[in-house]
């Protein structure tokens, strides 16, 4: 898209806020605190799904990306995929090289190998080759990124609704099939792989297809709908937890097969209702947020190093209480926001200049 739409850097905002909040979370052994006997500490962990936030965001703009290409040839794919690779792997490779140098002695032995699974986006297929647990997203969205223009071509033959609805459907399958132990059973890279992630795509997918056809002009009660889409969210995610898929024995399967898309849904359902109700679609696009979206990439890179450098250099004195994770997360944005905004400038904004340039 050349134009930005704010709501959905804002969206971008909330997503990496999310990553590094679950993340600080965990990291101080999960702290416990609320109010009236609910944790409000475990409810935010909703944001610690904002990996497949970013995935339902991937879709959706890349359905506008790719539903302005009315011709889809293999060379527009090479020339789609050149540009992908100009945007995501430059600032990843350096990010991936100083994560390595740093933990050099935990990698020297397999170390070309390391760094070149991960040149390649292939690191989460490799025993050992991942150097760290966040990256493995990069990996399923490179693949999406490969696959998308074959998507586009089959809207030659099929309507978009039903292909991006079979997309979905696909998935849950996919994952039927894996928790029925008939595919990959003893998988153990099963839930960070493009197979069992692509159906949040298509959701991102069927947001860019619902909102350029314009099905819902005018949203009644828009604050109702968008608490609705949390609640869905909130659904979802408590689904496929472990007690509940124990608790549900047989079924665990099916519930498990669908459950992560139930939540990413309710994530679908709220953006529709920001980028359809102004009110909302402000708040959620407020400057502060938008800045941040943009650069949510360079803070989703860095984020794990500078969240360890914050808990190394004060692991005598944190603690799982619920004011060091207040502590801990506010002093790590004050290390991470100008770091990102500098990585950004070194090794991201001359992709979107060039884009301004040529278009």
């Amino acid at each position: 898209m050349k134009d930005r739409i704010v709501c959905i850097d804002g969206w971008r905002a909330i997503a990496a806020l999310g990553v590094l909040y679950t993340h600080t979370w965990a990291a101080l052994n999960f702290p416990k605190g609320g109010l009236f006997g609910i944790d409000i500490f475990k409810m935010l962990n909703i944001l610690g799904q904002g990996v497949h936030l970013f995935f339902v965001i991937s879709g959706f703009c890349f359905y506008w990306v790719m539903n302005n290409k009315r011709q889809f040839s293999f060379k527009n794919a090479v020339d789609f995929w050149k540009k992908r690779w100009k945007r995501i792997a430059p600032a990843f490779y350096v990010a991936a090289a100083f994560v390595l140098f740093i933990n050099f002695n935990q990698f020297k032995i397999h170390f070309p190998l390391n760094y070149l699974a991960n040149l390649l986006f292939v690191q989460p297929y490799i025993e050992g080759a991942e150097i760290s647990g966040i990256y493995w997203s990069l990996s399923v969205e490179w693949i999406f990124y490969l696959v998308l223009p074959f998507i586009f071509y089959l809207t030659k033959f099929y309507s978009e609704l039903k292909l991006f609805c079979a997309l979905l459907i696909s998935c849950c399958l996919f994952n039927l099939l894996h928790y029925s132990h008939f595919l990959m059973p003893n998988s153990k890279i099963w839930y960070y792989g493009f197979l069992a992630n692509y159906g949040h795509f298509a959701w991102g997918l069927l947001l860019g297809y619902a909102h350029k056809q314009q099905l819902i002009r005018q949203i009644p009660y828009p604050k109702c709908l968008f608490i609705g889409g949390l609640l869905i969210a909130y659904v979802g995610k408590w689904l496929f937890t472990a007690p509940t898929l124990q608790a549900v024995g047989q079924y665990a399967s099916v519930l498990a097969s669908i459950a992560p898309f139930i939540m990413t849904f309710g994530f679908t359902s709220m953006i529709y209702v920001s980028l359809n109700a102004e009110g909302i679609g402000r708040i959620i696009g407020n400057p502060l947020f938008s800045w941040l979206g943009r650069i949510s990439y360079s803070f989703y890179l860095w984020h794990a190093v500078v969240l360890d450098f914050v808990m190394l250099i004060g692991r005598n004195y944190w603690k799982s209480t619920p004011s060091h994770l207040v502590y801990v997360f506010l002093i790590t944005l004050l290390f991470l926001l100008p770091l990102s905004k500098l990585n950004y400038h070194l090794l991201e904004s001359f992709y979107f200049t060039d884009v301004k340039k040529k278009a």
